[in-house]
């Protein structure tokens, strides 16, 4: 049993300015140290403990946040999808589109619809090119050696399957490919 001459010289251990030294010597001392060192732990840890589960929802909340942003954003994507899908047709089947020689053109107060009609282009090899441009068509190869393809282009007529110059002569080098049509929304 702790007397009040032992609990004054435990108090007086327990406090910090005293340099004296509490001297644990007594089951009764011994325990009241380990209760006092428990209760002036406890705030620390509860604290701790509130803080870790509020960091365990916060971070729950997140996860959901991001679940949530990543639904909404295929959703959208899906939305604009089929909207695009719906805008290219409608420009495909309008009568009241503009249609030039390359594309097809809806204009809106919220946007421009163009479709541009699929087409043959040319694409050039520019080594064999380049070998028929300087024994054929001299005047379209640049200083540097390489072909004016600029120009060279404006002067070709697609023939089937191959490119053909003014004179009839079929150019090597340049093979013809399908574009395939290319909606935008502008």
């Amino acid at each position: 049993m702790i007397t009040l001459d032992d609990r004054n010289e435990l108090e007086q251990a327990a406090a910090p300015e005293q340099e004296e030294r509490f001297t644990i010597d007594t089951p009764e001392k011994a325990n009241w140290a380990l209760k006092t060192m428990k209760r002036e732990r406890r705030p620390d840890d509860i604290y701790i403990d509130i803080a870790q589960k509020d960091i365990a929802e916060h971070e729950r909340e997140i996860a959901r946040l991001r679940d949530e942003i990543a639904r909404r954003n295929v959703a959208r994507c899906d939305r604009e999808a089929n909207l695009i899908a719906g805008l290219r047709q409608f420009v495909e089947t309008s009568e009241d589109r503009r249609e030039t020689k390359t594309q097809y053109a809806f204009d809106l107060p919220a946007g421009k619809l163009v479709l541009t009609k699929p087409k043959r282009d040319y694409r050039p090899d520019r080594a064999k090119l380049l070998a028929f441009v300087k024994a054929s068509a001299p005047q379209y190869v640049k200083v540097e050696e390489d072909v004016k393809w600029g120009e060279l282009k404006k002067t070709l007529k697609i023939a089937g399957d191959v490119a053909v110059m003014d004179t009839g002569e079929v150019v090597e080098g340049v093979e013809i490919v399908d574009v395939p049509a290319e909606f935008k929304i502008i």
